[in-house]
């Protein structure tokens, strides 16, 4: 198994985006802190500006990719955890050309990603 890898483009119209609100900026670098722990499978998150951040091992044939349409889906799946991302699923904040291949990925990295009850309680669970 190669290392895994994080790679990030910015896009040119990140750059230009408007500013977004604290609490979306917090849950996005959240997510993507996260998600550099990965350990099994790639995954890519497009942002609602078109950047694409890669995570895990770039040889691996289990992939999922992670469209944000709305960085509110960011806040809450961070706040709600995977309650959260169906929800924010569901409204349309998100979605992946793949679904059952994300949710995959996803599920073989879930203590990793912190993802059962919220990614703001994985501290709590270090005790």
């Amino acid at each position: 198994m190669t290392a895994p890898t994080v790679t990030r483009r910015q896009a040119a119209s990140d750059r230009k985006a408007p500013k977004a609100r604290l609490l979306d900026r917090i849950a996005r670098a959240v997510l993507l802190r996260a998600a550099e722990r990965m350990r099994a499978g790639r995954l890519v998150v497009v942002l609602p500006a078109g950047s694409r951040h890669a995570f895990g091992d770039r040889a691996a044939a289990e992939a999922g990719e992670l469209r944000v349409h709305d960085e509110s889906a960011l806040v809450r799946i961070l706040l709600g955890g995977e309650i959260g991302a169906g929800e924010a699923y569901m409204d349309g904040l998100w979605s992946s050309p793949d679904l059952p291949a994300l949710l995959a990925v996803v599920a073989r990295n879930r203590e990793a990603l912190a993802v059962p009850d919220g990614w703001w309680r994985a501290p709590l669970r270090l005790r």
